[in-house]
């Protein structure tokens, strides 16, 4: 019971969010820079690729995309296997300017939580993240990859009444505006 009512309050406050966050189209002169711990933001339109770093409220909206994430899809991918999707495709890529632990929306067992990390309410903390890629279009729309230490990309997902929501992908593109 606990864990739905987590499950819906995180589901209000994207959905609050999301609803709350409009398409931003800055002049050049515009004094709006990145928040510190991002170093980029890149926008991938089928192999095009589009800096993306003047657009006020995208990266608050990835990072409550990234800690809405509560499962974890049954896929692993290599640079190779992301360069594809970024040349057939829509994906942002998000890069921290250093590694951080991102708390996400999926609670772990209790006996589970001695070889998984999670947080003091027994949410699963993604460590040492240092790229995300948000897939927007193409193979594997709606699902998030995080890469950390590690050569391969982890796949996640938000899972909503038993399928994959892809719903959050309109809101990015939305936010992304004339990029």
């Amino acid at each position: 019971m606990k864990r739905l009512v987590i499950g819906i309050v995180i589901g209000v406050l994207v959905v609050i969010v999301i609803g709350f966050v409009v398409t931003i189209n800055q002049p050049a002169d515009t004094n709006y820079t990145l928040p510190s711990y991002v170093k980029s933001i890149t926008f991938y339109d089928k192999g095009q690729v589009k800096p993306v770093g003047y657009t006020e409220g995208l990266s608050d909206l990835l990072i409550l995309t990234l800690q809405s994430v509560n499962i974890q899809a049954k896929c692993v991918l290599t640079q190779d296997d992301v360069n594809r999707l970024k040349a057939n495709g829509k994906l942002v890529e998000l890069v921290f300017s250093k590694p951080v632990d991102i708390t996400i929306a999926q609670w772990v067992k209790p006996e589970d939580r001695s070889y998984i990390p999670t947080n003091e309410s027994g949410y699963r903390v993604l460590k040492d993240v240092e790229t995300v890629i948000f897939v927007l279009e193409g193979d594997l729309k709606g699902h998030i990859l995080t890469l950390g230490k590690s050569e391969f990309y982890s796949c996640w997902a938000i899972l909503r009444n038993g399928s994959i929501d892809k719903s959050w992908t309109s809101a990015v593109l939305k936010n992304l505006g004339g990029c």
